[in-house]
This record gives C-alpha cells, sequence and structure tokens, in this order.
C-alpha cells in the first residue's frame, strides 16, 4: 500500500483551476540552526541511549539538486517544464521512473541509506523486540519535545489528522490508516498513462503559468512552517 502522497501531490493540479481532470512531491541539511526533523532524530538519539540503545540520526537527503528545488519551488517556468516534460503530473511517473520517484519496492541509485536498520538487524529477535518498543517511546517523546505536540509515537502523530481522508474513494473496507491506491502497474501501461499526463501537465502548466509563478513560493513557505511546527 503506497502512502497517500501521490494523491496529496494532485491538490496542486486542482488548485490551479486550468480545466484539466488530472491529478498531478519534494530533508534539508544540518544549518546552524537545525530543523525540525534534525532535533526530533537528535532527541530520539538521546532518548534511546538512555534506554541502553545505539541509534543514529538520521534524516533521508531530497533527490533533487538544491538548485533544481530553489527553482521549482520559486516557480520558475522552464524548471517546472522541464520536469512535467519527463514526470508529468508525478503520478504514474512512479510507475515508469520507481527509481528516481522513491519507490519503496526498488532502491534508488546512489541513495542514503539509514545506518539504523543495520544496528537493528544486529541484535538478537529478543532485542529487536525491545528496540522497537523503546524507538516508539523515543518517537513520542522526542517530537513532543521539539514540537510541543502531545503525540505517543510517529505513528500517533500521523493520524491526528482528517485531511487526508475526504478524497472521493471509499475507504470503509481497507485497514485504518490506508486507503485505495494501485502499487503496481505494468511498465508498458503506466507509459502510456504518463505519457497522457505529460501531455495535459504541459498544457496546465501553459494555463497556469501566472499562477504557479505566484503559488509555488507562498505553498513553499507554508510547508516549510508546517514541516517546522510537526517535524515531519
Amino acid at each position: 500500500m503506497l502512502k497517500r502522497s501521490l494523491a496529496a501531490s494532485a491538490v496542486l493540479v486542482l488548485l490551479a483551476g486550468c480545466g484539466t481532470n488530472a491529478t498531478g512531491r519534494p530533508s534539508t541539511a544540518a544549518s546552524p540552526k537545525q530543523g525540525a526533523k534534525q532535533r526530533i532524530e537528535a532527541a530520539k538519539a538521546d532518548c534511546l541511549k538512555g534506554k541502553g540503545f545505539r541509534y543514529i540520526p538520521y534524516v533521508e537527503q531530497p533527490s533533487m539538486s538544491d538548485d533544481a528545488r530553489k527553482a521549482f519551488f520559486e516557480g520558475d517556468y522552464q524548471a517546472l517544464k522541464t520536469r512535467r516534460s519527463k514526470y508529468g503530473f508525478e503520478v504514474f511517473a512512479f510507475f515508469v521512473y520507481p527509481k528516481e520517484m522513491g519507490s519503496p519496492a526498488v532502491k534508488p541509485d546512489n541513495a542514503g541509506v539509514n545506518p539504523n536498520f543495520a544496528i537493528r538487524n544486529a541484535l538478537s529477535a529478543a532485542q529487536q523486540k525491545s528496540y522497537d518498543r523503546a524507538s516508539e517511546d523515543c518517537d513520542g517523546q522526542a517530537i513532543t519535545q521539539v514540537t510541543g505536540k502531545a503525540v505517543k509515537s510517529s505513528q500517533d502523530r500521523a493520524e491526528k489528522t482528517e485531511i487526508a481522508k475526504r478524497d472521493d474513494i471509499p475507504d470503509d473496507d481497507l485497514p485504518k490508516g490506508q486507503y485505495f491506491e494501485p502499487s503496481h502497474l505494468a511498465p508498458a501501461v503506466a507509459r502510456r498513462h504518463l505519457d497522457r499526463e505529460i501531455k495535459m501537465a504541459l498544457e496546465d502548466l501553459e494555463c497556469g503559468r501566472g499562477f504557479y509563478a505566484a503559488y509555488l513560493p507562498k505553498s513553499h513557505l507554508l510547508e516549510e512552517q508546517i514541516s517546522e511546527q510537526y517535524g515531519q
């Protein structure tokens, strides 16, 4: 089951209101003033150390270069056109370019590896159970310490919103916290859909050229504020 990120990315296109029915994603590196994600990871490491476990603070790095991210979130027309010419709205590209789009089923080229996987895997089965319980407790403590949000775990934090449930796909028959979205699609089928998606994405860009230039910088600012507030 995929995360809801693909469905959420479609909001960007819908907001443009350019007459398409298509559905249409980017941690920050440590700085003198670390972001919430980095501070949460550091707090979690301290917490697990206190429980007798080793943990290395780790924040996954963005797939786009700093220059590409900057241009994209400034609403630069050429940057948007270049990305959309290959990935469209970044929906079916997930199946055509799984490595580039971060599919959990495929390891990206030169991908960073969370060192804590190896640390956990080196433990005995009994120790792993204790580690998992301690990790969950420390997630909650670290998130609360940094953000001030009273949560018990990272999963608890993720379930404190109803926004993701307000889509047009019934979720009644699915496990709690999940939703319907295809997890597998034949490459040839996905390619056909992506070609159509790219065409609509470029048409949408031309229609919303002025909109994206104004919208994306403000949207990115809000995303950064939310990330700092919730550490996500």
